[in-house]
């Protein structure tokens, strides 16, 4: 089960949703979750898998960076910039 801190929560323009073993289901639901309350906003799955794994489990029209761990804190900057601007 996948619980937000409050429904009333306001649209934030970017999330990043780091990927556990086992996690990916729990991932897609809060995905879900977050589309339905701001369908705008940005995505970065940040994974020590393969984003080969997102992918697949995605619907085609989803829009989403990806972030493979190790980063550094310069390549995390670069992704939300990007991810943002895009």
């Amino acid at each position: 089960m996948v619980t937000l801190a409050s429904p009333r929560t306001t649209a934030c323009g970017c999330a990043g949703l780091e990927n556990q073993k086992g996690g990916l289901k729990r991932r897609f639901t809060l995905l879900k979750e977050l589309r339905r309350r701001d369908p705008n906003v940005k995505i970065i799955f940040v994974s020590g898998y393969a984003e080969e794994a997102f992918a697949k489990n995605l619907p085609s029209q989803e829009q989403y960076a990806f972030l493979a761990k190790p980063f550094t804190l310069k390549q995390l900057v670069a992704v939300v910039k990007q991810t943002l601007a895009g």
